[in-house]
Order: C-alpha cells, then structure tokens, then sequence
C-alpha cells in the first residue's frame, strides 16, 4: 500500500473513472444487455465530479480506485465505488473506505447509504456496513441490497 493517496478528483479524468467503473462492474460478470445500461446510468460527467463528492484512490501515480456521493446533510448516499479490477482484492478497497470514512467524519456525516452487488456484501459487511433491506434495481428492475452504515 506504500505510494497511496486518496483526493479529489479532477474535472478531466470523468472518462477514466467512467471507464473504471464499467469494467469494476464488468468484473462480476453481468450480460451485456446490463452493461449498456449500466454504462449509460452511472456515466461520470465533469459535471458531476463539480457538483458532488468524487475522491480517488492513486496507487503509484495510477489511479486504482473511487468513490462518488451526494451529500443530504448528514447523510451520505454512496453513489460509486469502485476498484480497478487489477487491484481488485488486495486491500485498496479498505484504503478507500477509510478515505471515505475520514471525509464523512471531517463533514459531520452521521450515515452513509448504498445499494450494492450480492458479490460484494462480504466486503461492505467487514467495513460495518449493513444490510437494511432491497430495493428495485435501477439498471434491470431485479431486488438489490441497500446498506447503511452509521458513523459514530
């Protein structure tokens, strides 16, 4: 983990993260009738990365990682969040839920809220989150979990 830093993103790297976020999602195998939408809902824009929180996660001048959010308050909801599928699985997904958690403490952020894959509960329920119950997926319409997470 040596050579890691989380910040914000830049205004110019929307394509990247957009890019990075598809394949994240591709990792898990969807059909590609799920990915063309997928890749047309959750498109980062500059746009977005100005109006809402986007932190990035850089590993060795490269960027491995990133979570986007709207901020409601006190309340977060966790809009991306995403390994890039070389670093899948080796604990960067730990560096930028820490990230997360530092900026929600220094806002005064009480909740953060999600809905994720099946495939990555595992992860989110080690990081304290928890499953509060499903929600109709916006992509495909299929139940998916919504998870919150209370900071203290």
């Amino acid at each position: 983990m040596n050579n890691s830093i989380c910040r914000s993103a830049l205004d110019r790297e929307y394509k990247l993260l957009s890019q990075l976020a598809y394949e994240s999602e591709a990792y898990w195998q969807y059909n590609q009738s799920y990915m063309d939408i997928f890749k047309e809902k959750y498109n980062i824009t500059v746009e977005w990365i100005k109006q809402y929180e986007v932190r990035v996660l850089e590993v060795e001048g490269e960027i491995a990682g990133f979570w986007g959010a709207k901020r409601y308050r006190e309340k977060l909801e966790l809009e991306y969040f995403y390994i890039e599928v070389g670093h899948i699985g080796k604990g960067y997904g730990k560096l930028l839920w820490k990230d997360l958690l530092s900026w929600c403490k220094a806002q005064g952020i009480l909740e953060i809220e999600f809905v994720t894959s099946e495939q990555v509960i595992p992860f989110y329920e080690k990081q304290g989150a928890k499953v509060r119950g499903r929600v109709s997926s916006e992509i495909d319409g299929r139940a998916i979990p919504l998870l919150r997470y209370k900071l203290e």
